[in-house]
């Protein structure tokens, strides 16, 4: 059983290396999968928990929160191609306020239910400014 700070190297071509409690990845660590995925923060029972910062194989990069695996709480997700979004995070999900930019210099701000944008509410104001005195104008 693995306890403390080392090194392993899985038979697929991962490697972490870092701190171990029971052997779980625990605490802080760098995670480098073979397919050249990387995670560097902070582990708990062998999960991404607390802060850290993900990079895919196409270069997008979450820094923030994480929660049991999963991107949650504060974060920052910037894609290869310059598209961003800063706000909350839930499940891996932009959820709750945030604000997504694209390269052209376009945003929306706003509210966020897994992963999509809720037009919902922008909508209901834009009826609410074509109605007067309870008629559809």
């Amino acid at each position: 059983m693995r306890n403390g700070r080392g090194s392993f190297t899985y038979a697929n071509g991962d490697k972490f290396v870092g701190e171990y409690r029971n052997d779980f990845r625990h605490s802080l660590g760098i995670f480098t999968y073979a397919d050249g995925r990387r995670y560097v923060g902070n582990f708990e029972n062998g999960l991404y928990h607390g802060q850290g910062q993900y990079t895919s194989k196409d270069l997008n990069v979450y820094e923030g929160q994480f929660a049991h695996g999963r991107a949650s709480g504060q974060g920052t997700y910037i894609t290869s191609d310059g598209r961003g979004y800063i706000g909350d995070f839930k499940d891996g999900r932009f959820n709750g306020r945030g604000t997504f930019s694209w390269p052209d210099g376009q945003r929306y701000v706003g509210q966020w239910i897994n992963g999509k944008k809720e037009w919902l509410w922008n909508s209901l104001l834009a009826q609410r400014s074509a109605i007067r005195g309870g008629v559809a104008q």
